[in-house]
């Protein structure tokens, strides 16, 4: 015992050899200098650590890098100052005073600087020049997150997503693989942390790298539009303002210097440079140049003559590439804001139903097969023994052809009006009690065997039974669940547009109401939008409206089946462009792909809201559940 003693006594005192040693030499510098601030700055260069030292010097200009002294004197000078380098500045001052002049008097008088107690407590905490113990904290590292920001941009893909990141919008990237998995199979990245600081790290440094959700049943026009169009789009642009400026190379400054003040502003639309309002923008600058110059002279400067001409040439060019893309964007554009307004509509036309009135959503059907159960064998799956139901089925204009039915047969109703959802956007509420039949089918089939349509309905009257109770009516929905199984029928209602001036594809709101003509069954008016019902004008009235019964045949009712490659079908250009000409007259304003962030925070503000209420109305219904619970087993136990 007593010989291990001594070696690890040895071993400290030759640990400790080497800073005693270095402060012993600045201490006879500091002695024999009498207060020569270089040779102070040269003995405290001394006592600092690599590390240490190459901190110092990134707070000093590269011109000044020329020596110790230099760099202590620049870092005095940073150090009297209030900035966050200036902080960083003082604390390794502090500490290399420390170690110095050991006493916080004596430091700040050699020095000329002034320590607060909590920066000259942490020198003495931490002694410059001595080991530190443990682990580099490496999650805050600046060399290790350029290392890991390369690695997660040679991984990820750029999405259309935007993340608001320390009070700027950062457009997100969509990693390959999730964060746990691109640790696992890649050894670099082991090797140069834990899977914990892995994953601190990029919470942390990389907040939008994202895997995000698969997503299916999406517009195939947005998809389209953020996939195909808008690299075509921000191509385009770059090529045509590139035309004008390789013959005036300061053209588009003034352009340049207003967009950048209504961004700073906020006042552009998000899709920055590759939007609509930049394109209309773009086209007004260089008409609005080339009408300044027509009544102009030509200067009398030897190559100023075709100087004009070949800017004028590249103008001309430049236009006719921005117009091309003005056209699609526009096309693109009225889309977006026909589904938007549309949808608006329909939530404040909830909100403010007269009591006289009721709203039904349909859908498209929802397709399910049986049997399923919780043990399922092989056979069940073969293509012969699924057994199909559909919770809803539509036939468009059949579908339209009962308003002329439901008013003829039923009197009390005066009016009927179809407000169609944006093209690809009748999501929503119909979507979710999809999603909602789903899981009460896989909860019943986790526990039963369901094969014929009694088990459905007990299936879900089961599950909706139970919704119910955790948010009852009426506030809460209330769910009904009929079995509807009609027979195919042979003939149809079919709504002859023959003699009317009626296209369903450039319209979203028509009306139908009783007529005064005996031979009119009913008459037919379009708006376009539904918002505009209330309006003066009554809408456009398109003729008499005639009913026909038509025969159901096997083209009717057949299923066609994909042949080609969705990803590489081209965006429907020319639809969308025929659509904008037939509905602009009534188009109010612009509306971007992506929303507004004030527009975002309302949205996530509603939807909170939304929540909070069905949480409390949830609490309420389970605490009056308690409450009578409670209630019947006292009266039991007192009854027996």
């Amino acid at each position: 015992m007593p010989p291990k003693k001594k070696a690890s006594r040895a071993t400290a005192n030759r640990k400790l050899e080497r800073p005693r040693k270095a402060l012993k030499e600045a201490l006879e510098a500091f002695r024999e200098a009498a207060g020569n601030s270089e040779t102070v700055a040269t003995a405290i260069w001394n006592l600092l650590t690599a590390d240490e030292k190459e901190s110092l010097q990134v707070h000093v200009p590269e011109a000044d890098r020329g020596g110790s002294a230099k760099v202590i004197q620049k870092v005095s000078e940073l150090a009297k100052g209030s900035t966050v380098a200036s902080t960083d500045a003082k604390s390794f001052l502090a500490a290399a005073g420390r170690d110095v002049f050991r006493k916080k008097r004596i430091a700040e008088r050699s020095l000329k600087l002034k320590f607060s107690q909590r920066v000259w407590a942490k020198a003495c905490a931490n002694r410059v020049g001595s080991i530190k113990k443990g682990r580099p904290n490496i999650v805050n590292d600046p060399k290790v997150t350029k290392q890991v920001r390369e690695f997660l941009v040679a991984n990820s893909l750029l999405c259309s997503h935007y993340r608001k990141i320390r009070g700027e919008l950062i457009q997100c990237r969509a990693l390959s693989r999730s964060k746990t998995k691109l640790w696992k199979l890649h050894k670099e990245m082991q090797d140069l942390m834990s899977l914990s600081s892995w994953l601190r790290h990029l919470k942390a440094e990389h907040p939008h790298f994202s895997k995000f959700k698969k997503k299916v049943d999406m517009c195939p026009v947005c998809h389209k539009y953020d996939k195909l169009v808008v690299p075509r789009v921000e191509k385009s642009i770059e090529s045509a303002l590139r035309s004008v400026q390789t013959v005036e190379q300061g053209y588009f400054a003034k352009l340049d210097e207003f967009w950048s003040s209504m961004t700073a502003a906020g006042k552009t639309d998000p899709d920055g440079k590759s939007s609509l309002q930049f394109v209309r923008g773009a086209i007004q600058y260089i008409d609005k140049n080339m009408a300044n110059r027509r009544g102009k002279r030509t200067p009398d400067v030897p190559g100023a003559r075709k100087h004009l001409f070949d800017l004028r040439e590249s103008e001309l060019k430049a236009l006719n590439d921005l117009k091309s893309v003005l056209s699609l964007l526009e096309s693109c554009e009225h889309h977006f804001h026909s589904f938007r307004r549309q949808h608006n509509c329909r939530e404040k036309m909830e909100e403010d139903l007269p009591p006289d009135s009721v709203i039904i959503q349909l859908d498209y059907a929802e397709n399910l097969t049986l049997p399923l159960g919780p043990v399922e064998e092989q056979s069940w799956f073969w293509a012969t023994a699924r057994l199909s139901f559909s919770t809803l089925g539509l036939y468009a204009y059949a579908f339209v052809a009962t308003a002329v039915d439901i008013l003829q047969t039923h009197p009390q109703i005066t009016a009927v009006y179809f407000n169609f959802f944006g093209e690809h956007h009748g999501k929503g509420r119909n979507d979710g009690q999809f999603g909602l039949q789903r899981l009460w089918l896989e909860a019943y089939s986790a526990r039963h065997v369901v094969s014929s349509a009694d088990a459905l309905l007990t299936a879900l009257r089961e599950g909706a039974r139970e919704t119910m109770l955790s948010d009852p009516p009426p506030v809460g929905p209330q769910y009904e669940i009929a079995h509807f199984h009609p027979s195919k029928p042979k003939t149809f209602l079919y709504l002859d547009a023959a003699s009317m001036d009626l296209k369903i594809d450039y319209t979203y709101c028509l009306g139908f109401f009783r007529s005064t003509v005996s031979h009119v069954p009913a008459r037919l008016v379009n708006y376009i939008y539904s918002d505009r019902i209330a309006l003066v004008d009554g809408g456009q009235n398109l003729g008499k409206a005639i009913v026909v019964d038509r025969v159901c045949q096997d083209v009717h009712w057949r299923v066609s089946y994909r042949k080609d490659e969705p990803e590489k079908e081209a965006l429907p250009e020319a639809l969308l462009q025929r659509r904008f000409q037939a509905q602009k007259h009534v188009k109010i304003g612009i509306t971007g792909r992506r929303q507004s962030e004030i527009q975002k925070l309302l949205a996530d503000e509603k939807q909170r809201a939304k929540r909070s209420q069905k949480a409390r109305r949830e609490r309420l219904a389970f605490k009056s559940d308690d409450s009578s619970s409670s209630a019947s087993d006292s009266s039991d136990s007192s009854s027996s």
